[in-house]
């Protein structure tokens, strides 16, 4: 299966440690997302309480003191996601399904987040395609991330083995539950996964993006992984 990695090797693209699957799937690479990006937490270190025994001390006057409570008040920062910080409101739906006619895509899709080693995940089936939940939704500021797999061992082509056979101007339809946004292809591009740009692909952009990540190039039978991964670089489709 395509294991998307927001640091690392798979179908989505690099962001964490390398990985490897014994499926005969892709997987894909993400190094670290810029400081936008979501990460799973660092948990902080543990303080160690000490009882201390107070000495005896001869009798005193205490004089009468005067305790003043104060209230800190805290501050909710909105949720961070890949390239944008992003109103709690949200101003797009959550994407639902996308069509690309060009290319034969149909897919309904499902949100994906971090797997346990920390990449990215996709979808088990390799026919559906997968949302990068902790990014953007496509339609909001910054690069929302949709990746599938390009093909299974035992299932045969997956939901984006013809992703690189997207041309310039093939448009993308997004359904939300807000209704559809549209995207066009600008570019497409096929980089080694050990040279993964995870700054250009899940960084910050001024402007509504949409990256759709599958795994390409030769098929490397040592790791049972495809060696590079083809990234198609999208805009809103002018007039939506």
């Amino acid at each position: 299966m395509c294991l998307v990695a927001i640091f690392g090797t798979g179908c989505g693209g690099s962001m964490v440690a390398d990985t490897k699957r014994s499926e005969a799937e892709s997987t894909v690479t993400a190094k670290s997302i810029p400081t936008t990006t979501v990460a799973p937490p660092t948990p902080g270190p543990t303080g160690t309480t000490i009882a201390v025994t107070p000495r005896a001390t001869p009798p005193t006057t205490t004089p009468p003191t005067t305790t003043t409570s104060s209230t800190t008040p805290t501050t909710t920062e909105p949720p961070v996601r890949s390239g944008a910080i992003v109103s709690p409101v949200a101003t797009v739906g959550d994407p639902l399904s996308i069509s690309i006619p060009a290319i034969g895509v149909e897919s309904v899709l499902l949100p994906t987040g971090y797997a346990d080693d920390g990449t990215v995940d996709v979808p088990k089936d390799p026919s559906i395609a997968g949302w990068f939940e902790p990014g953007p939704r496509p339609g909001e500021l910054g690069p929302a991330v949709i990746m599938g797999h390009v093909d299974s061992r035992k299932y045969g082509p997956g939901v984006f083995y013809r992703l690189r056979d997207i041309e310039v101007g093939d448009v993308a339809t997004i359904e939300t539950t807000s209704g559809p946004v549209r995207f066009v292809v600008r570019s497409v591009e096929q980089f080694p996964k050990q040279e993964f740009p995870t700054d250009l692909v899940y960084g910050p952009v001024p402007e509504a993006a949409l990256r759709l990540i599958t795994c390409g190039g030769s098929f490397d039978s040592s790791v049972r992984s495809y060696r590079d991964n083809i990234v198609a670089f999208l805009v809103p489709e002018v007039g939506t």
